[in-house]
Formats: C-alpha cells, sequence, structure tokens
C-alpha cells in the first residue's frame, strides 16, 4: 500500500536509505518513516501513523446521487457488529481513483466522509485501483454489475479484489448476497478469462453454498447458477489436457472443468465419465491418461463419476462403488 503511494523507486531508495543508516545497529519504526519522508518528501510517519498503532482496516462505502460520490469510512469487522467505541480510528485512505482517464493517486480520505464529483451520472469509476490499499470498499449493488460489465477497463488486481471484497461484505452482512451472485454473472457475462478472478469467484461461491448446505433447495439453486456462469467457459477452454499447456493453463482448465462438472453440466459429465471408463476399461490398475496428472482434475474425475454414474452403470465397466475410492486413493498419490 504504501509502496503504491510513494512509488515503488522512491519506496526502495526510502528502504535502502534506512537500512544503510542503521545497518548493524537497532532502529524503530519511526526511522523507518523517517527515511521515507526525507526521499518521498512527504509526512509518511503521519500518514502511516493510525495504520501502525491501531489493530484492524476500514470498509469505504460509495453511495451515488446522479454525478455526486460519497465516500464513507468505518471500521471493518467479520462479524459486522461494530461498536461505537471499535469506530473510532480514521485511517488516511488512499483513494486511489480510476476512472477513464487513467488513476488519480493524489485522493486522500483523512475524514469520516468525503465527495467527489463524476463529469457525469453513472460514468466508470473505480476506488482502489489494483486493490493496493489496505480497507473493503462497499459499492451498490448496482455499481458491482457496471464495474463486472465494465471488466476490460480494470485490471486483473481490480476484479480478484472486487469478487474478495463483494464476498468478505456479505459474508459479514454489510450487503446482501445477491450483490456478489450479480458481479459474479457481470463478470462471467463480460467474458472473464483470468484463472486467478475465477479462482477467486468459485472459492466464494462455494463458501456461499457451505452456509446453506443443510437447505438442499437453495445449494441446488446455487450449484445451477455454477453451472450457468462456467458452462460458456468451459466450452472455450475445453477438457483436452495436455502436458504441454502452461502450469497456470492446467490449473485453470481443470479447475472449471470440475466447477462445472460437479454443478451438472452434461457435456463435462459424460467427459469425465468417458476418461474414468478408459481408464478402467482393460485394468483396474491402470492410470489415468497423461493429462489427468493434476491433483484436482484427478480428483473431480472421480467426484463426477461417483455422483452422475448410477451403481449399474458401474457394473458396466466392470467396476462398482465399492472400489471406486481404492482407485481414488491410487490416483491421488
Amino acid at each position: 500500500m504504501l509502496s503504491d503511494y510513494l512509488g515503488e523507486e522512491v519506496f526502495m531508495e526510502g528502504v535502502r536509505k534506512y537500512l544503510k543508516r542503521h545497518m548493524y545497529g537497532n532502529a524503530s519504526t519511526e526511522q523507518l518513516w523517517e527515511a521515507l519522508s526525507e526521499v518521498s518528501g512527504k509526512d509518511v510517519a503521519t500518514i502511516m501513523g493510525p495504520w501502525t498503532r491501531h489493530v484492524g482496516y476500514p470498509v469505504v462505502s460509495v453511495t451515488e446521487n446522479g454525478s455526486d460520490v460519497r465516500l464513507e469510512q468505518h471500521r471493518f469487522l467479520t462479524t459486522g457488529d461494530v461498536k461505537p467505541e471499535d469506530d473510532q480510528v480514521l485511517y488516511p485512505v488512499f483513494l486511489n481513483l480510476r476512472t477513464k482517464d487513467g488513476v488519480d493517486g493524489d485522493l486522500t480520505l483523512k475524514s469520516r466522509d468525503s465527495s467527489f464529483k463524476l463529469g457525469e451520472a453513472g460514468e466508470f469509476f473505480k476506488i482502489n485501483a489494483n486493490s493496493a490499499g489496505f480497507y473493503r470498499t462497499q459499492y451498490t449493488s448496482e455499481r458491482l454489475e457496471k464495474l463486472g460489465n465494465a471488466a476490460d477497463k480494470l485490471t486483473v488486481q481490480d476484479r480478484v479484489g472486487l469478487v474478495a471484497d463483494a464476498s468478505a461484505l456479505a459474508t459479514s452482512g454489510y450487503q446482501k448476497t445477491s450483490a456478489s451472485l450479480g458481479l459474479f454473472r457481470a463478470l462471467s457475462s463480460a467474458g472473464e478469462s483470468e484463472f486467478l478472478v475465477w479462482d477467486q469467484i468459485l472459492s466464494r461461491l462455494g463458501s456461499i453454498r457451505m452456509a446453506w448446505i443443510e437447505d438442499q433447495h437453495i445449494v441446488d439453486a446455487i450449484m445451477k447458477f455454477q453451472q450457468e456462469i462456467t458452462s460458456p467457459l468451459v466450452d472455450k477452454l475445453g477438457w483436452e489436457f495436455s502436458s504441454t499447456d502452461g502450469h497456470v493453463e492446467q490449473q485453470f482448465k481443470a479447475l472449471v472443468f470440475g466447477a462445472a462438472g460437479m454443478s451438472g453440466n452434461k457435456q463435462v459429465i459424460a467427459a469425465a465419465q468417458d476418461m474414468f471408463k478408459n481408464c478402467t476399461a482393460n485394468s483396474l490398475h491402470s492410470h489415468l491418461p497423461v493429462y489427468t496428472n493434476i491433483h484436482r482434475i484427478r480428483r473431480d474425475i472421480i467426484s463426477i463419476v461417483e455422483d452422475y454414474l448410477s451403481l449399474e452403470q458401474l457394473r458396466d465397466v466392470r467396476i462398482n462403488i465399492a472400489v471406486v475410492r481404492p482407485l481414488v486413493d491410487k490416483f491421488l498419490t
């Protein structure tokens, strides 16, 4: 956060100066701030004091009224039950405002609330460009959806941060879960194609599903939603796993293949069954093909087969449910 605010070169110059000045001796946090202030010309000690002397970090809520945007900061707690005595600290929040014209790194929220004007109502903006700031950002569900649809204007860090913030705020009760789901759908519709973003989306979606694990109706609805947002992507990526794929590509294909199959995508289920049948057709001791040497995809193939193959179908490939688990152990070692 501080490196982003000062600039990486300035920050590293300050760190070098601090280390050289105090090598072979003891030093304090204040002396680091002093060195950084000298090279940057900014009062780093005043800026960083609230961050290092107090526990916690804020959530910045963003509300819009026409072209007016209002920001307000409060202490963030995962339990959502912030008491007045817990909400006394005002952090210097580096806003890093991203607009169509670029990133304004000079804006800082130092008070409880502040506001700024857009060129026109509803135009593109995002607080905390590149998710460099140590705080949560709470948007309205409408703005979240707009940001999801404007994914091409955001960096990967921006999009991962949006998903993480929206999900954390829903978990802690600051906003509705539907706002997170709306963001996930918007990113999918916008053609999101980065592994890190999808890893975050599917992880958060899994947490939502587990929170409602006792209500099968809701679990089924979540799985249907998961199938809807992953099916276009699995069609694009395919499931031809090759040893020549890069590491990230392998992980991405495996992630989406598993998510689509476990949520009921019929093409993926059929592909998983074929992979499993080919493996067990001649010998129960044969291994899955080389393209399935990824732990995640081997695990998911077994899970999909267990979930979607009937006992009779399992017998058709000369294997029954009693020996599936020993095979799992073999394939995952």
